[in-house]
């Protein structure tokens, strides 16, 4: 129910108009604008919702009252909210980190990227990765991509499941940096692969930044798979490896040039050698899900056998693992 214009307990100036910013007065508390008034069962209504400034009473007037209230206390959050955003910004230096971006395939399904976060486990005294660490990034992120493909299975590092006992292991790892991450960068590692001969494949990545888009390193691998029953080098079932080539690039995208994996190794002249590393023993812990010593660390291992002061001179660009060690 609405006032009348002659009601004593509004003051003349609150006469109904169109005008959505109409207020009105309450001559008792003198004060605008005024929500509600203590003194009577009336509620004053405000904001462009309203086409005129009316005033309820009766029993409308208890749900537009709590409807009132509700308002005042959202806008008391939200004022306490702000002051809560701003409290504290000068004493920190990063408010917010980055997020992360969800593992994913290219739209046209012939890759798979994934970011990560660089870790204070995974980098030395420098605050910088490690070959080891980025070794075990991409073998990490290669399994991904597989499960990605045909889903996680019960044994074996990345088996599949439609076919007993065949795993794949990698024969030849190749790995060029420009530049190491540091503890706390996000980097993006691109991966893909393809055939390479009738029992092998190709599978390369591409380390960027993932905030600057800059290139880290790059490496290409080769992979062969296995019966795990006999240890025995086993042929990939024809409509398997169909099934691969659909998710491989039609064309070559080769993170390191074929020339640069098809150079070999030097020959060590035993008679020259003029360090030896320290006796390595195959722990419980270097065993992965395969059942086998991981090829990463046969990687640590070669690096351990460094001189020291070799290793804290220089840094390592490139690593070649050029047979059959996983």
């Amino acid at each position: 129910m609405l006032h009348s214009p002659s009601d004593p307990h509004v003051s003349p100036r609150a006469k109904p108009s169109g005008n959505s910013h109409h207020r009105v007065y309450c001559r008792r508390q003198r004060r605008r604008p005024l929500l509600h008034c203590p003194l009577c069962p009336t509620v004053y209504l405000e904001g462009p919702t309203v086409a005129a400034r009316s005033v309820l009473r009766g029993p409308v007037s208890a749900a537009v009252q709590q409807e009132a209230a509700q308002g005042q206390q959202q806008q008391q959050q939200q004022q306490q909210q702000q002051q809560g955003n701003g409290r504290g910004k000068e004493l920190v230096s990063i408010v917010r980190f980055h997020e992360l971006q969800p593992p994913q395939f290219s739209e046209d399904r012939l890759s798979f990227s994934e970011q990560h976060r660089i870790r204070g486990s995974e980098v030395d005294a420098n605050q910088r990765t490690t070959i080891v660490t980025i070794a075990n990034l991409l073998q990490e992120i290669a399994g991904n991509h597989a499960v990605g493909m045909w889903g996680r299975t019960d044994t074996g590092f990345a088996n599949v499941p439609s076919v007993k006992d065949l795993i794949f292991v990698m024969s030849r790892l190749q790995i060029q940096m420009h530049q190491y991450p540091r503890w706390g960068d996000m980097v993006t590692v691109e991966t893909y692969f393809s055939a390479d001969g009738r029992l092998a494949a190709r599978r390369d990545w591409r380390i960027r930044n993932a905030l600057t888009g800059e290139e880290y390193g790059s490496a290409t691998s080769t992979w062969v798979t296995i019966n795990a029953a006999t240890r025995k080098l086993t042929r990939l079932p024809e409509d398997l490896r169909n099934f691969f080539l659909r998710l491989s690039p039609t064309q070559p995208r080769h993170a390191i040039h074929p020339e640069e994996t098809k150079k070999k190794l030097p020959d060590i002249d035993e008679q020259k050698q003029q360090y030896g590393g320290p006796k390595q023993i195959a722990r419980r812990s270097d065993v992965d899900m395969n059942g086998h010593i991981n090829n990463v660390i046969y990687l640590a291992w070669a690096l351990d056998s460094m001189p020291h002061d070799i290793y804290e001179s220089h840094r390592v660009c490139e690593v070649r693992l050029p047979r059959g060690i996983g």
